[in-house]
């Protein structure tokens, strides 16, 4: 009966690095699965994963008491080793073993575990007798439709009403021993009230000492390529990175990279942010929505799961209306074009990257990134803000970038999901009933040069002829990406008028959100439709103009969670496609499909 029944194995969230070393990829229909059931989706997976079991297995578990509530059969090995201290020492233990009959099937051996598992499976939903005594003699002995909460506010208010307890003298000895506990217990008192600014200056150093070794290094390469006359190194590494490895199992198993320093710093850090109690400023994001979207967000959900980040504690800045693609995170948000205008954002961003030395990733604190963090603390009135900087996720991810380990270390670090759902609202009245997005711009990977405003103007009139498109122009200039404007007219909509600098790339995301396809050139931004749940087909004409690492782990992103389907191709291969197809244009499908 047991031979075919399948595992779930969830990690105590205090204990997951106890499993790192564990590998279960030899075992069929095991799975090693389950995040801190601190927010709703977590929350939901917990409950899903007792409610359609067909038995619960521990040791010694608060989860016995919740397996209980959903009616499934509760199963125990007396372990011999630990039992005296885990088990049966413990006073909460016996509550399980004798209250109303008891919850726990216990078993002394492995053979006689298996025969009361086999005995005892129940199916979806329910129906142990043990499980449903147990719950009526322990959770709700007052009755399974009385809630335990009035019950216990209504003690605890009968209980201030009393008379407070006469003062009670103190005996010489006593005030002798009180005195003599005052130095190590305020000893420790201080320990334990620095420990987050202790470890927060430790993180501080490791890292300074860290970049001055690199810096020292890198000084000296390029001083000893300019004496040589050879061509400076480029700062940051271009191609691909190996992703041989195998997919670790759960996020929290061992992939190569786990130990590393930097590793072990993030962890820490995410830790100390989420035991300090202080409100954490996330940011402030800066840079292109591409990153933003498929690391920074991802690596955010993975801290605030990790950390057990209060969301009413969290504070996310960032640009362009992206508070929406946060709301999964935290409601707080704050926009930077709330404080600066474009122009304004502009010139002092183009100072911050450089500041950083020409590089425009959130490698380090910048000037720019204190003034921005100073105006949110003003306006909010914070007091003792920590602060998550992006240039955390740099410092980890770099790893990956510059190949020194597999793609499934950031899978470590990250938790993905696609973006929230939003109905178009308003903006229905200014769309067409059926319509496909368009966003073409120059970049590394399609420059604007003639011939690709030529192909970006033949692709949109062939387009229009089997449907209506909807440009994502935005009038507005952030950054070196500037949008590649239409020729044809016809079935050609804009909605650059219904947008503003602080609320642009909402109104992108609801638009594509809508729409049944999406086409423009490849890039970051593009990441926003396959996320959003709808089709893209991207273009690029330089192959060397991106960088294949961040591709292969968005395509990876895509096909896990299967919103939809996202392509690149080469502008040199358009016209093979369509022969393929036997059909003047690929796109004529994209009206019509039935959609997932």
């Amino acid at each position: 009966r047991l031979r075919d029944i399948g595992i779930l194995i969830r990690p105590h969230p205090a204990r997951r690095d106890e499993w790192k070393d564990v590998d279960l990829s030899g075992y069929r229909n095991v799975a090693f699965w389950g995040a801190h059931p601190v927010d709703d989706e977590a929350k939901n997976d917990y409950f899903d994963s007792m409610y359609y079991s067909a038995g619960v297995v521990g040791l010694n578990t608060s989860a016995f008491l919740e397996a209980a509530i959903v009616g499934k059969p509760v199963f125990s090995i007396l372990d011999r080793t630990i039992s005296k201290q885990n088990q049966e020492g413990t006073i909460h233990f016996r509550y399980l073993l004798d209250v109303n009959g008891g919850l726990l099937r216990v078993a002394t051996s492995m053979r006689e575990h298996l025969a009361m598992l086999a005995d005892g499976l129940v199916g979806d939903g329910g129906g142990d007798d043990k499980a449903r005594r147990f719950v009526e003699g322990f959770i709700r002995p007052y009755g399974l439709d009385q809630p335990g909460t009035p019950r216990f506010a209504d003690a605890i208010e009968r209980l201030a009403a009393q008379p407070a307890p006469a003062a009670t003298g103190h005996t010489a000895g006593a005030l002798l021993a009180r005195a003599a506990l005052y130095p190590p217990v305020g000893a420790l008192q201080v320990l334990l009230a620095s420990q987050p600014y202790r470890k927060s200056l430790f993180l501080t150093l490791r890292k300074w000492r860290q970049d001055s070794r690199r810096w020292f290094w890198v000084a000296i390469k390029h001083a000893a390529q300019r004496q040589l006359g050879e061509k400076d190194v480029p700062q940051e590494a271009t191609g691909a990175a190996d992703a041989t490895a195998t997919r670790a199992q759960g996020r929290s198993a061992k992939v190569p990279g786990w130990d590393l320093p930097d590793a072990e710093d993030v962890r820490q850090l995410v830790n100390t942010l989420g035991r300090g109690g202080k409100p954490i400023i996330i940011g402030p994001w800066l840079s292109e929505a591409g990153f933003e979207l498929l690391y920074w967000i991802p690596f955010l959900a993975w801290a605030k799961v990790h950390g057990n980040l209060d969301p009413s504690q969290l504070i996310v800045i960032s640009r362009g209306g992206a508070g929406a693609w946060y709301r999964d995170i935290t409601s707080h948000y704050e926009d930077v074009f709330s404080f600066y205008t474009p122009d304004e954002f502009r010139v002092k961003n183009e100072a911050r990257i450089a500041q950083q030395g020409g590089r425009l990733k959130h490698v380090e604190v910048t000037d720019f990134d204190r003034e921005i963090v100073r105006a949110v603390t003003e306006k909010r009135g914070l007091t003792g803000a920590r602060l998550l900087h992006p240039s955390v996720m740099y410092r980890l991810f770099d790893h990956f970038w510059f190949q020194r380990v597999p793609i499934t270390f950031v899978e470590a670090f990250s938790s993905f999901a696609p973006l929230p759902r939003f109905d178009l609202g308003p903006l229905a009245a200014a769309l067409p009933s059926r319509y496909v997005v368009a966003k073409f711009y120059g970049n590394t990977a399609l420059p604007d040069t003639p011939d690709n405003q030529r192909f970006v103007a033949s692709t949109l009139e062939a387009l229009t002829r089997h449907a209506d498109v909807v440009m994502l122009n935005t009038g507005f200039r952030f950054d070196d990406h500037e949008d590649m404007s239409p020729t044809a007219r016809e079935r050609v909509h804009a909605i650059d008028h219904l947008m503003t600098p602080a609320n642009n790339l909402e109104v992108q995301t609801r638009v594509i959100q809508g729409a049944e396809a999406y086409i423009g050139t490849y890039g970051g931004f593009s990441y926003v439709s396959p996320l959003a749940g709808t089709d893209a087909l991207t273009f690029y004409s330089h192959t060397s103009g991106f960088r294949f690492d961040h591709l292969e782990l968005a395509k990876r992103v895509f096909a896990q969670l299967r919103q939809a389907s996202y392509v690149e191709l080469d502008v040199r291969s358009v016209d093979l496609v369509r022969k393929g197809f036997a059909h003047p244009w690929l796109g004529e499908p994209l009206v019509g499909v039935t959609r997932r």
